[in-house]
């Protein structure tokens, strides 16, 4: 998620919880499994995907202009 928020932090929000010691916003999201990746768009969450090895980049990128997301959209491309 790094190179994520270094490349497109200008353009979206980036954020980490542990989840831990914020059991009711985890409980909000329906979180089950950690790690997991929330995507919001305006405000509403759009996907939640299990696993840090995500191309969030990618999905995020996707995200903007105005696609869907999911599993099977770039997470064979590794992490970002």
């Amino acid at each position: 998620m790094l190179d994520a928020e270094r490349e497109l932090s200008d353009k979206a929000n980036f954020g980490e919880v542990d989840v831990d010691r914020n059991m009711e916003l985890a409980k909000a999201v329906r979180l089950l499994n950690v790690p997991s990746v929330g995507y919001y768009r305006d405000g509403h969450l759009v996907a939640l995907l299990i696993g840090s090895p995500q191309n969030v980049r990618r999905r995020l990128e996707r995200l903007m202009r105005g696609e869907a997301i999911g599993y099977k959209d770039g997470s064979d491309e590794g992490p970002d």
